[in-house]
């Protein structure tokens, strides 16, 4: 990886020094190595699930360790679900902006977030262990667990907030030293990405330290089961974003650096992240359209904001362009010369908004070549084979059109020594899934203005 995510953001005069990098390394290594040996666990107990389903009962062999489906199971998902993402993705978005911005993270408190998650999570996994709290990652009541169970899970969510103070105070010394600039892009995901899960840990932090936790104490006799489910929700579904985005970190920021490329647009980019923060929380309880004591009214009016988490994904000229800058400067070896990613991340809205694009990279010159080689009397009109005329450097063609005026005695194939190609960038065309004919020219300008490519 290299070490500077960003181009653009200036050099501040507290650069980390090699050994203070390789510390920052260190940290993230913990963290990885940590949450990958849950997973690992995890994975080794969810092929006991697997083989439960075929009727095949192993647990009978793995006491006094294991001695339940559901108290496997129990660990299957608190391991996968809690206990790897939350260390990953901890380390993750510490690192990130501490290598972007060139400045050291506050060291102390991310090994105290390591030490307190890694506390938490060895009660917990206590509470497992033991037989007594095999009541899903769910955490229903009133099914009851352990104390150490809970305990450990409120430790756990606890730790997962606190990167949070970590990457806002790298940010706040960056502003200080670069005032009027923009906080750089990984800066932002992830400071967006854990300002979403604080206030979406609200909810399970609420139910373990008021409601569970004293449960389990003995220190209260009853539980209300209804708010106990509406508080877990209230984390339980904002928390599938917390795994997502720090992914989207990588696939907006990084591929495109890695891959030679640029984001195409890096306002849409975050603005996406800012409806994921917005659209995330508020939709939790349409998990709970069964459960009683909820209005008809609240779960129609959560079932539209449910869909409303599908508006960032339109945001389609936000994803990574891994293009060629330049033709002069970058070329690909073979026939493949720029690849352009035209899907949006986190929708299904850009599944047909690709285009199909067969260029020509050498321009007038190869067209007249390409014509000569047909038979053809005159050179190809650059104009009649450009739908995007202007668009790019070189003209493109799309689908049959291409084939018809390449190889007219041949319309179904390509040969290359017919119309000499040295470099094809392929994509889905969106005609081909009848996009064209849904939105009609109206919803086709509209469609255009929000990223979703096609032909004029």
């Amino acid at each position: 990886m290299s070490a500077t995510l960003s181009n653009n953001a200036p050099r501040i005069l507290a650069t980390p020094t090699a050994g203070e990098i390789a510390g920052e390394k260190t940290m993230l290594l913990a963290f990885w190595v940590t949450g990958f040996l849950a997973l690992a666990v995890g994975i080794a107990i969810g092929v006991l699930q697997s083989s439960n389903y075929a009727g095949i009962n192993l647990y009978p062999y793995l006491q006094p360790f294991l001695k339940s489906y559901y108290q496997g199971l129990t660990m299957h998902g608190v391991l996968n679900a809690y206990v790897f993402t939350f260390f990953t993705i901890s380390g993750w978005l510490m690192y990130l902006p501490a290598r972007e911005l060139k400045l050291k993270p506050n060291m102390g408190l991310a090994w105290f977030t390591y030490a307190l998650m890694l506390i938490g999570t060895l009660m917990a996994a206590y509470g497992m262990f033991d037989n007594s709290s095999s009541v899903l990652y769910t955490m229903y009541a009133p099914l009851k667990g352990s104390a150490w169970f809970y305990l450990g899970i409120t430790l756990v969510v606890v730790a997962s907030i606190l990167p949070l103070f970590v990457v806002l105070e790298m940010r706040a010394r960056w502003k200080r030293a670069n005032p009027g600039q923009l906080t750089p892009l990984v800066t932002y995901m992830s400071a967006t990405t854990l300002l979403m899960w604080l206030l979406a840990a609200l909810g399970a932090g609420t139910e373990a330290v008021f409601l569970l936790d004293p449960w389990s104490l003995g220190m209260t006799q009853t539980i209300d089961p209804l708010l106990a489910r509406t508080l877990f929700w209230w984390t339980g579904h904002p928390i599938v974003y917390f795994w997502l985005m720090p992914g989207y970190v990588s696939i907006y920021a990084l591929l495109p650096r890695q891959a030679g490329g640029k984001l195409i647009s890096d306002p849409l980019a975050r603005l996406a992240f800012l409806l994921l923060f917005v659209f995330s929380l508020p939709v939790g309880t349409h998990h709970q359209y069964t459960d009683p004591g909820i209005s008809p009214v609240i779960k129609g009016i959560v079932t539209a904001l449910t869909l409303s988490v599908a508006i960032p994904s339109l945001h389609h000229r936000a994803q990574p362009g891994i293009r060629r800058s330049s033709s002069r400067r970058q070329r690909a070896d073979g026939l493949v010369d720029g690849l352009a990613l035209e899907r949006p991340l986190g929708g299904r809205a850009g599944s047909g908004a690709g285009e199909f694009h067969l260029r020509r990279s050498r321009g007038h010159r190869q067209r007249q070549l390409a014509a000569r080689q047909r038979g053809a009397q005159h050179p190809v009109d650059s104009g009649a084979l450009s739908p995007h005329r202007g668009h790019h450097d070189h003209p493109c063609l799309h689908g049959r059109k291409f084939l018809a005026a390449a190889a007219p005695d041949r319309p179904q194939t390509l040969q290359l020594e017919t119309c000499p190609l040295e470099r094809v960038a392929v994509v889905p065309r969106p005609d081909d899934l009848g996009l064209r004919r849904t939105l009609g020219r109206h919803g086709r300008r509209a469609a255009s203005r929000l990223g979703l490519v096609l032909a004029a």
